[in-house]
């Protein structure tokens, strides 16, 4: 089986992208993912969800003043997954994390066409980016939104 340059830059980008997920799963291991007070609100509205409650959250307010993709993505992963909503939060970021490596260098690979190398290089940066680490290693929506945005 024979690779053209774009088939190698693509095995080193998934390469890259398995590795960033791999080190927020690894950087979350021993504890779980971070949880800030958006993510405790959207963890909470996404298991009131599954719970039939509705869009409140955990002090039984209405959730209308944040966007609600990300608490409907999580109750719906949650609801086909069996899984805690925290769990799904947990390794949906880690994918997601994983994910914006890969975009982000096929954003790379089209802009640097001419200097792979370049396009190399700024994979592994991002693929090495311990803000992008930490991102993905909290249960926010931020990871979503990159993603999103990468798309």
């Amino acid at each position: 089986m024979r690779f053209n340059s774009t088939g190698k830059y693509r095995l080193v980008l998934l390469f890259f992208s398995l590795l960033s997920a791999g080190l927020a799963f690894y950087a979350t291991w021993p504890w779980g993912a971070g949880l800030s007070s958006d993510a405790v609100r959207n963890l909470s509205v996404s298991v009131n969800l599954l719970g039939g409650k509705g869009f409140f959250d955990f002090g039984d307010s209405p959730f209308v003043w944040w966007p609600p993709l990300y608490p409907v993505l999580l109750a719906f992963l949650a609801w086909v997954t069996r899984l805690d909503a925290f769990q799904v939060g947990w390794l949906l970021n880690i994918l997601l994390g994983g994910m914006n490596v890969w975009l982000a260098g096929l954003i790379f690979e089209r802009v640097f066409m001419e200097k792979r190398i370049l396009a190399y290089l700024f994979t592994v940066f991002v693929a090495f980016s311990l803000p992008l680490i930490k991102i993905a290693a909290n249960i926010a929506s931020d990871p979503l939104f990159i993603t999103l945005v990468l798309s």
